[in-house]
C-alpha cells in the first residue's frame, strides 16, 4: 500500500464518530468493495501496531475501520482481520466483548450482528489460527505472520 493511503485512512476512521448521525449514514453508503479492501489492510496492520506498540487507540481505530469496510464488501472478509483484532485485545488485556459494543455503538445493525456472531464463537474459532494468521516477528516487531497464500503467505508449490 502506498505510504499516503494510511494517514488519509486514519483521518477518516479518526473523525468517523465525531459526524453527524447523517454524515456517517452517507459516508457508509459510499463504501464500495475497493475501499472496504483499504479499510480491512488497515484493521489488520493496526491489529499488530497494537500489541506492538501498546496502542489501544490503534487498537479502537482498527476495529472502527473493519466495522466501517463492512458496509461495501462481504461480511465474511472482515472476520479474519476482526480476530486479529480480538486477540490484540486479549493481548492488551482488554475486554473484547466491552471494546467491540463500544465500537459497534455508531454503526449499524449489521455491524453489530456481525461483532455479536464473532463473540459467541468459541475460543478455538476465534483464534489468529483459525484464520490462517500466527504470532510472530514481522520487520518491526511483533506481527500476526499470515500462513495462507491469500493473505500474502507462503504459496503452497
Amino acid at each position: 500500500m502506498p505510504d499516503f493511503v494510511e494517514p488519509l485512512i486514519t483521518e477518516l476512521v479518526a473523525s468517523f464518530s465525531s459526524y453527524p448521525e447523517i454524515q456517517q449514514r452517507q459516508l457508509l453508503s459510499t463504501v464500495t468493495p475497493e475501499m472496504s479492501s483499504l479499510l480491512g489492510w488497515y484493521a489488520r496492520k493496526l491489529a499488530g501496531r497494537a500489541v506492538r506498540d501498546c496502542s489501544h487507540e490503534d487498537l479502537r481505530n482498527g476495529l472502527l475501520a473493519l466495522l466501517i469496510s463492512a458496509h461495501g464488501g462481504d461480511f465474511r472478509d472482515a472476520m479474519a482481520p476482526l480476530a486479529l483484532l480480538y486477540n490484540s485485545a486479549l493481548r492488551l488485556q482488554e475486554e473484547p466483548k466491552a471494546l467491540f459494543e463500544t465500537a459497534s455503538t455508531a454503526l449499524s445493525q449489521p455491524a453489530k450482528k456481525l461483532l455479536d456472531e464473532f463473540l459467541k464463537r468459541p475460543a478455538d474459532l476465534k483464534s489468529v489460527q483459525a484464520f490462517g494468521f500466527s504470532e510472530g516477528m514481522g520487520p518491526h516487531g511483533f506481527d500476526y505472520v499470515p500462513l495462507l497464500p491469500e493473505y500474502g503467505g507462503p504459496a503452497p508449490l
